[in-house]
């Protein structure tokens, strides 16, 4: 039977991939959770544009949905303020974990950070694992959280740390934990789909290593 899966996120540099991957794949309906229209034409896309902070105005679309994929996240230098940033690192992901839980969702897909860790002193750090400690709980039958280091691809706005770190990290690459070695985006949001459909565990995370193998059974 087809499915239908919910991408919020789609604007990021995974969720641009994740869109892709989907609609190649064999869900029936992909539904975009968005604050703004985008520019796309295919008849399996049905957009949702929705104000994030009012989650009774919009959950209603996880009713009858399978696969959710979250690849939502700011940046300090987009959102300086950490009350608007927690807003979207924080909020969304957990409103929409509970908008999956209530309907029934089969599987919820989350973009987090190598690192993330609850108890972290590190504001992003913690925030990425406060959100992962509400999906370990939530009662969804198969959840992941991908935990990618530094993200590789083109992006629509130039970050020049990450270029500066493409350039030198692949110096030092051999001494690199494989956890923290760059990824591109693609495999990470390729991982994702996978996971999704082949993970038999309840709840697990996936690091460089385990993505990369992942998608070598592809």
């Amino acid at each position: 039977m087809q499915k239908r899966a919910i991408l919020i996120g789609v604007n990021g540099l995974i969720g641009s991939h994740l869109l892709d991957f989907l609609i190649q794949s064999d869900y029936k309906e992909i539904h975009l959770l968005l604050r703004r229209e985008i520019l796309i034409s295919n008849t399996k896309i049905t957009q949702r544009i929705v104000d994030f902070n009012r989650p009774e105005t919009w959950e209603d679309v996880f009713e009858d949905c399978d696969h959710v994929y979250c690849s939502i996240g700011t940046t300090r230098k987009k959102t300086p303020d950490l009350n608007d940033y927690r807003k979207i690192d924080f909020d969304i992901p957990v409103n929409t974990i509970k908008a999956a839980e209530k309907y029934g969702a089969e599987a919820y897909m989350l973009v987090s950070s190598v690192g993330a860790d609850s108890a972290s002193k590190n504001f992003y750090l913690k925030i990425k694992g406060e959100v992962e400690d509400v999906l370990k709980d939530a009662q969804i039958p198969i959840k992941a959280s991908f935990q990618p280091s530094l993200l590789l691809g083109e992006r629509k706005e130039k970050r020049f740390g990450e270029w500066l770190a493409r350039k030198i990290m692949p110096i030092f690459n051999f001494i690199i934990p494989a956890a923290y070695k760059a990824i591109q985006a693609k495999e990470v949001a390729q991982a994702m789909v996978k996971a999704s459909q082949t993970q038999k565990t309840s709840f697990r995370i996936y690091q460089y290593n385990e993505m990369k193998t992942l998608n070598k059974t592809i």
